[in-house]
């Protein structure tokens, strides 16, 4: 008679344990049908160098090329000034949602942070 008792006793954490499992699958399933519908906006991509050189014109032939296939534009916004670090500091800030998006170099990831302070964290 104990051992019956001990077994009724472990399955009912254990199922309790496993509607919760399943209640926290459910409430998971919103989010995947959100990242279905991405992007829905505009995307914003960050160049720290300024415009009409080598980097800002093939960054602006991928973001041509790429709205073909997001049929959402990408916006190239520069930034350039303070050895890259303005809008390496404007990627880092931005919200994460995925729709602001950067490039930058070595200097303000490794050289600057050495030399002074940055408004973001290298790594």
């Amino acid at each position: 008679m104990e051992i019956r008792h001990y077994l009724m006793k472990s399955k009912i954490p254990f199922l309790f344990c496993m509607v919760l499992v399943l209640l926290f699958t459910e409430f998971g399933y919103p989010q995947e049908s959100e990242i279905a519908k991405y992007p829905n906006r505009p995307i914003t991509y960050i160049v720290p160098i300024p415009p009409g050189t080598g980097t800002d014109l093939s960054v602006r032939l991928i973001a041509k090329e790429a709205k073909k296939y997001l049929g959402q534009p990408i916006v190239v916004v520069n930034k350039p000034g303070a050895a890259l670090t303005i809008g390496t500091a404007a990627v880092a800030s931005a919200k994460p949602d995925g729709y602001t998006i950067g490039f930058t170099g070595g200097p303000p990831l490794f050289f600057t942070p050495l030399l002074e302070k940055v408004p973001y964290h290298p790594l």
